[in-house]
């Protein structure tokens, strides 16, 4: 499957710009790492970080040796800045050590402030990796916006996102969660089942990776196997994982009087192969709407035309999520407000947050953050299949 990134570098502030470029650099820094030892899951931030201060002091290290060796350098080159915070420890050094050489001095100057680069990049980099867990993983009900993990579970995280984006909305998923001192119960009104998930669990989930592999046995890099950015939605995610196990493996039987989205699991391990349908209908007890984007079924375009008429005057009472079209490759083409011409990947579910008479504003699970806009007359076109859901009505 060609996997597209119509978000590209677009990013919601700079603090998501410096998210972005953080994390490739911390994924650079774990691949290099994990490519020079047997252990091939990913290194903890601190030693990520450590070694991102590593790669400082010999860069600090390698510029204040040719500065020295090649004086003219500084005149051609931003150097003198590093030349200086090095010459600050070997003043330092000197200062210890009056009756020291030079040279000697010299070195307990480059070696400290080895140290110190090393020692601060590894204590940033916990500190950072403690403080993104813990906001990762709070449970306060206010569904922030997420990245979408390795689970391959667009259809759970459109499904939260659409319902989180109206009052109503919320206040359904919320009634879905009930906490406990050790973390939150889910609530599954549809098949009426109940999921204890721990904060231990949470937190785990949080961090864990799956490492990639290319063809010649080298890693290329790791993923997060869940979503990262709320502990709310991280919650559902476990839930929704072990009910699946539980159908997979027999813990619980499939119940023919139930829709067959409700019976679905996948054979992969992890949440794909399943539909939108399943989340609403497990969080709201109500059976979704499915219509189908086939122009020759007038039962399916008079399905659309209510939809909207629907969706409109009535959105805070309802939730809806879509897929497009395959135009080949596994990518529709789809004109909209970042670009007149952007690749969506077709197995992926996408969360709308408004319809109006001439755009509809939806989301992708990979960066929920960013609000993607496009012509109501685009979206006919190109959506293959749609699933609502009216929180009023209950089956």
């Amino acid at each position: 499957m060609l996997e597209m990134n119509p978000i590209g570098l677009n990013t919601s502030s700079i603090m998501d710009c410096y998210n972005v470029v953080n994390d490739k650099k911390n994924d650079t820094i774990a691949t290099v790492i994990a490519n020079r030892r047997s252990n091939k899951d990913r290194a903890s931030a601190t030693m990520i970080g450590a070694t991102f201060g590593l790669a400082q002091s010999l860069a600090f290290a390698g510029t204040y040796a040719g500065a020295k060796m090649f004086p003219k350098l500084q005149k051609f080159f931003p150097i003198k800045w590093a030349v200086n915070k090095v010459d600050e420890w070997i003043k330092i050094a000197q200062k210890n050590s009056p009756k020291a050489s030079k040279l000697d001095n010299i070195m307990v100057g480059v070696i400290s402030k080895s140290i110190y680069l090393i020692a601060s990049c590894a204590v940033t980099g916990f500190l950072f990796d403690l403080y993104n867990n813990i906001m990762d993983t709070k449970l306060n009900g206010k569904f922030s916006n997420v990245k979408q993990g390795a689970q391959q579970d667009s259809w759970l995280l459109a499904g939260l996102k659409s319902m989180a984006a109206t009052n109503e909305g919320k206040k359904v998923i919320k009634n879905s969660m009930k906490s406990v001192d050790n973390g939150v119960v889910i609530k599954f009104q549809g098949v009426n089942k109940e999921y204890s998930v721990t904060n231990k669990e949470i937190k785990q989930a949080s961090r864990e990776y799956l490492t990639s592999f290319a063809e010649d046995g080298k890693v290329k890099g790791f993923k997060k196997n869940y979503s990262s950015g709320d502990g709310d939605v991280l919650a559902f995610e476990i839930a929704f994982k072990k009910y699946q196990d539980d159908l997979k493996n027999g813990r619980i039987m499939a119940n023919k009087d139930l829709p067959n989205y409700a019976n679905q699991f996948s054979s992969k391990g992890n949440l794909s192969e399943t539909e939108l349908s399943q989340c609403y209908y497990f969080l709201t007890g109500s059976k979704p709407v499915e219509i189908k984007n086939d122009s020759s079924d007038k039962e399916q375009g008079s399905k659309l035309d209510k939809f909207l008429a629907d969706f409109t005057k009535n959105s805070d009472n309802m939730a809806a999520g879509f897929t497009f079209k395959d135009e080949g490759k596994g990518v529709a083409n789809v004109r909209t407000n970042l670009s007149m011409n952007i690749g969506f990947a077709t197995d992926k579910t996408y969360a709308i947050k408004k319809i109006s008479d001439k755009f509809v504003t939806f989301v992708d699970a990979r960066n929920t953050a960013i609000e993607i806009k496009m012509p109501l007359f685009e979206f006919k076109n190109k959506f293959d299949k749609l699933y609502a859901v009216d929180y009023k009505e209950n089956d």
